[in-house]
């Protein structure tokens, strides 16, 4: 299944879980600051931050998939800018964001210190970032085959069990770290208009790093 097929497949219409560190860094930042989400989807973690900070700050989203562009794109959000790129080179200039989000991306790309190197050079000096990832016990059951729907992505060219390594490869490309810690992960299971739920997936996490340009 291509980048396309997939993106009209599964919609992507939630906002990254924006951690609560990072909500308190950019409240110190000025007007006309630059946030730049990479694997942005349909735009929803920037018009997350819209509605929350209002015109406060200038917005940047990158995605793969022309389709989730456009569909960014048609949101007309205030203050910003939706870009089809991969995340490993994107035509922006350097040291020119103060924020970079990136949620769900690195177990996509074929060379993860490209993307860690594209993040570090696009922003500014202690500039802020937010990078996170599936996380997953050696022990993990392992769901791309589920029949029933809530199946982990199956365009992940790899999933992590191993937190230090991640944080190895965000620290040779010059990032430094301040936080790293997971969250259990769940897929949303539904029968019809029986129910409606979360259902936590076994030895399955979300892993956040957050850290500065340092």
């Amino acid at each position: 299944m291509d980048i396309e097929e997939y993106a009209l497949a599964h919609p992507k219409d939630e906002p990254a879980k924006i951690q609560e560190q990072i909500i308190r860094e950019l409240k110190k930042l000025k007007k006309g600051s630059k946030i730049l989400d990479i694997g942005c989807a349909e735009g929803a973690t920037i018009r997350f931050l819209a509605d929350m900070f209002g015109n406060k700050f200038k917005y940047t989203g990158v995605d793969l998939s022309k389709e989730r562009i456009s569909i960014a794109k048609n949101k007309k959000t205030p203050n910003t800018n939706f870009i089809v790129s991969t995340g490993e080179k994107i035509n922006l200039q350097s040291s020119s964001y103060d924020c970079i989000l990136c949620s769900q991306v690195l177990e996509h790309v074929e060379d993860e210190d490209s993307l860690i190197s594209e993040i570090k050079r696009l922003l500014k000096p202690n500039g802020i970032f937010q990078i996170d990832t599936v996380y997953k016990k050696p022990w993990a059951w392992y769901f791309y085959k589920a029949p029933i729907g809530w199946a982990i992505d199956p365009t992940h060219l790899r999933e992590y069990t191993d937190i230090s390594s991640i944080s190895k490869i965000i620290e040779r490309n010059g990032l430094t770290i301040d936080t790293v810690y997971t969250r259990k992960d769940t897929r949303n299971l539904k029968m019809g208009s029986l129910f409606d739920i979360e259902i936590p997936i076994p030895g399955y996490y979300t892993l956040f790093v957050l850290g500065k340009n340092k």
